[in-house]
């Protein structure tokens, strides 16, 4: 269509449905997803340029971009915003890090369906349900006018602020599924558009659900696999971010009968001109299997083994001697087979999903009764031990414990081969209080709470060294 001027809010329509652009890269900011508009945007490029930092010397910290300063001890102008963590680029920079790993900022749907004790609906504030693969979130935005595409200079600013710095940007993406859900799930763009195309399907015509969300992107049909490959480039080329972290990535391996052999996209991505150029990390399960050290060569993986194997070691299990050295030295037992050796490896003890670094060496069980799910949701096998007591306690060998605990697992994690990664707020001993699921809370159980850093120096100066 010609002649439409930026700005414009429009829709489309198909069989009667009114459903949001798929490829819009702005929203306006409503509560309620069916009642957006699709924003017509004129594509400006980036105004920054990759920095490249090398795999041998990446430290990646993995962050919420809204929780990381929601905290009034955050100090920030904008609290929650990306203004308010360009604020606290000098804190990484100090703390020695230079590559920031986002959790996702593809605008999505916040509804849970859960309740709080006070019978308010939670809202999923992690973002792993997105609605569009291009359309940034304005959750994040400092801007008041709903109805504009400011997050996007925001974002922008972001990150050219972050390269000038030295620190590279990694967007943690979902590719497996959509807020669209299975049968009898919403309609947004995609089950208007063609649900037999862009979900994968069981014999008996079922959405397949390898994401545990619901439905499985058909990532491998053409025309689901061509929207990823678009997406990506314009994340890459016209916003400046530096790679990916792909959640459930083995969903973008399996072919439209959900064998998981051919794996194709992940070829396509790792061999692509541009975007081999990217640093691209997949989490190598989905929920039909665990293919760690299976990804096609070239690609970065997260680590479970080194995870669960630097916990129980901490912990005292027995005989992890032998195991622990082979997470040390690079876990040639697992990525042999992959060209960048043990720099494929991205190690970490903690991360978004499961219990915080505190919180590992302070629960035996998981506490989660707030997400509303009766304590079903999140894993119970933790390898956490609590030291005596569960929880918070005044106990002052107890603590002196764990913070020592703390810098045990630390250290091992920066003088392992491998890529490191550590969780926003675990150099402070950040708690969500046993909540090893804490996707639905956006309050003080997941805000990162500044004024624990005089408490924890003694780690922050470890990690500084």
């Amino acid at each position: 269509m010609k002649d439409i001027k930026e700005g414009t809010l429009y829709n489309w329509e198909i069989n009667g449905i009114s459903i949001l652009d798929p490829y819009a890269l702005s929203y306006t900011d409503n509560d309620i997803i069916e009642n957006k508009k699709s924003i017509v945007l004129a594509r400006i490029g980036t105004e920054t340029k990759h920095i490249l930092v090398p795999k041998k010397d990446m430290m990646i910290y993995e962050a919420h971009i809204g929780l990381f300063t929601k905290s009034p001890s955050s100090n920030t102008l904008n609290r929650a915003t990306y203004s308010a963590f360009e604020e606290k680029i000098p804190y990484l920079k100090e703390l020695g890090i230079n590559v920031v790993e986002f959790l996702p900022i593809f605008e999505w749907d916040d509804y849970t369906g859960n309740l709080d004790r006070e019978s308010f609906f939670l809202k999923n504030v992690w973002g792993y349900n997105p609605i569009n693969f291009f359309a940034l979130t304005k959750k994040y935005s400092s801007s008041n006018d709903k109805n504009s595409a400011d997050e996007i200079k925001e974002f922008k600013k972001l990150l050219s602020f972050l390269h000038k710095n030295g620190i590279e940007v990694i967007l943690d993406v979902v590719y497996n599924h959509t807020a669209e859900g299975g049968s009898g799930g919403k309609v947004y763009n995609f089950k208007a558009m063609d649900e037999n195309t862009f979900y994968t399907k069981s014999k008996n015509n079922i959405f397949v659900n390898f994401s545990g969300c619901g439905n499985t992107l058909n990532c491998n049909h053409k025309v689901v696999k061509d929207m990823i490959i678009q997406s990506l480039l314009y994340w890459y080329l016209e916003t400046g971010v530096d790679g990916f972290r792909f959640d459930l990535a083995p969903v973008l391996g399996r072919d439209s009968n959900s064998q998981w052999a051919n794996h194709s996209l992940l070829h396509e991505l790792i061999e692509h001109p541009i975007l081999s150029h990217a640093k691209l990390i997949a989490e190598s399960w989905d929920l039909g299997g665990y293919f760690v050290g299976a990804m096609p060569s070239g690609w970065s993986e997260w680590n479970g083994a080194y995870r669960d194997t630097v916990r129980q070691f901490i912990r005292g299990d027995f005989n992890q001697v032998p195991e622990l050295i082979k997470r040390i030295f690079g876990s040639v037992d697992i990525f042999h087979a992959n060209k960048n050796g043990y720099q494929s490896s991205i190690n970490f003890i903690c991360c978004h999903d499961g219990f915080t670094m505190w919180d590992l060496v302070s629960y035996n069980l998981k506490h989660n009764l707030l997400n509303g799910e009766n304590n079903q949701d999140g894993e119970n096998n933790n390898h956490s031990y609590n030291h005596g007591e569960e929880g918070l306690t005044h106990n002052a060998q107890i603590i002196s414990l764990r913070k020592q605990q703390i810098k045990n697992m630390l250290l091992i994690l920066y003088i392992s081969q491998g890529i490191p990664m550590l969780l926003m707020g675990d150099e402070m001993g950040r708690t969500q209080l046993g909540n090893n699921n804490a996707y639905c809370q956006d309050n003080a159980t997941t805000w990162v709470d500044w004024d624990r850093k005089k408490e924890f120096e003694d780690v922050f100066l470890l990690l500084k060294i």
